[in-house]
């Protein structure tokens, strides 16, 4: 009797094994991750992609755009990580992808996040981009070219540089002769005035190279005619770097023009000049150094065209005054004008300036300091310079 139970249990335990195998086998592996999955995947990815924000407020929404199913039931994804402000009903432009992460079948990052739009070369991104390394995230990334009037170059750590459109050039720092390492700023390239803004004028900026790419290979059966001796010596004696001499081409941007009594002329590097908009002359003051700067003044041919408190002379708007102090600098005197009791401030007369004697004080010149005039016996007479008058060094008797 006990055997027979037995035998009955043995087969319905066996039955019911071999159902539920049917059962297990029978059911539909998913190809979607549940909810929880999701959670877990975007979780491990976001810790990844905190490292591509542009700042810590920055704030991103996930999206899981691929799945892959895994033997272990888990799911390796692809996700990519937009900035919020660019995503949503108050959107205006395409989502800015701000990291892609990959997750493995056991929820691990595979590999550092892509940051950005991820490229090889910049002919992998758009016209408005160029693909940049960083060595933070060890990867490239699409990066938008700055814009002019940006700041471009200097000294940055790896993974911020910017760089400039290939309509723009990067125009050094007015320091950077004593500072290498500051930023430029991008200013648009031209071949004329016309090119540019109405107050901006096309400033020589000088030659500069023109970008080659740098050539590795094998020794070449006969060397290019332009490869420079040192490169050529290289690549003769078996070494596989050759460098071309890069042509050179003349580079000129749009550049704004100076204001009011602003500096102008003079003699300064070349990418520094500056000048004064149409309106105005650049007016040398320095009477003694030729390489110094003018400033701008505005022209005039009649004291219509100056504003108040100035007067027109000697083709310039210039202030009025009383007496000398009233002046901008040493460099001017006060003289009177036709006007009844108005004097205007009128630079001092230069080295073979005419200062022969006047008529009316209005027509009167001034030698500047340290000059003289000195008047023919014609009566007319040219600024020259004072004779120097030295002390007389006293030698004590011993």
């Amino acid at each position: 009797m006990n055997n027979r139970f037995a035998s009955l249990a043995l087969t319905a335990a066996l039955a019911l094994t071999s159902m539920s195998t049917a059962v297990v086998e029978a059911a539909p592996k998913r190809n979607k991750p549940t909810r929880a999955q999701k959670r877990i995947i975007r979780s491990k990815a976001g810790v990844a992609a905190r490292t591509c924000r542009v700042d810590k407020k920055q704030r991103l929404r996930a999206a899981i755009i691929d799945t892959e199913a895994c033997p272990n039931g888990e799911f390796a994804a692809t996700v990519v990580f937009y900035d919020r402000t660019t995503v949503g009903k108050n959107a205006v432009a395409a989502p800015t992808v701000v990291a892609t992460v990959k997750v493995g079948c056991n929820n691990e990052v595979q590999g550092p996040p892509l940051c950005g739009d991820h490229c090889d070369s910049t002919k992998d991104c758009p016209a408005d981009s160029w693909c940049r390394f960083s060595e933070r995230i060890g990867t490239a990334a699409c990066t938008p070219y700055s814009d002019i009037g940006d700041t471009c170059g200097g000294y940055t750590i790896p993974g911020m540089e910017n760089r400039c459109a290939p309509d723009a050039y990067c125009v050094p720092h007015p320091r950077s002769w004593q500072l290498p390492d500051l930023p430029g700023t991008c200013e648009k390239i031209c071949k004329e005035d016309s090119d540019c803004g109405r107050n901006q004028w096309c400033k020589y900026q000088g030659f500069h190279p023109v970008p080659q790419p740098v050539l590795y290979g094998t020794k070449p059966a006969a060397l290019p005619a332009t490869t420079e001796p040192a490169a050529a010596d290289a690549v003769t004696s078996g070494l596989v770097y050759s460098k071309p001499i890069a042509p050179v081409e003349e580079i000129r941007v749009c550049a704004d023009y100076v204001g009011l009594d602003d500096s102008c002329g003079g003699y300064v590097p070349v990418g520094f000049q500056t000048r004064c908009p149409p309106t105005m002359g650049c007016l040398q003051e320095e009477a003694f150094l030729a390489d110094a700067p003018g400033k701008c003044k505005l022209l005039c041919d009649s004291n219509t065209k100056c504003p108040d408190e100035t007067i027109c002379n000697d083709g310039y708007c210039m202030d009025e005054c009383d007496v000398d102090d009233d002046c901008p600098n040493d460099n001017y005197w006060c003289r009177p004008t036709q006007e009844e009791g108005k004097s205007v401030c009128t630079l001092f007369a230069n080295y073979n300036d005419d200062c022969s004697k006047a008529e009316n004080p209005w027509e009167q010149e001034r030698c500047a300091d340290y000059m003289f005039c000195n008047v023919n016996k014609d009566g007319t007479g040219s600024c020259d310079w004072a004779p120097q008058v030295l002390p007389v060094e006293t030698v004590p008797l011993n």
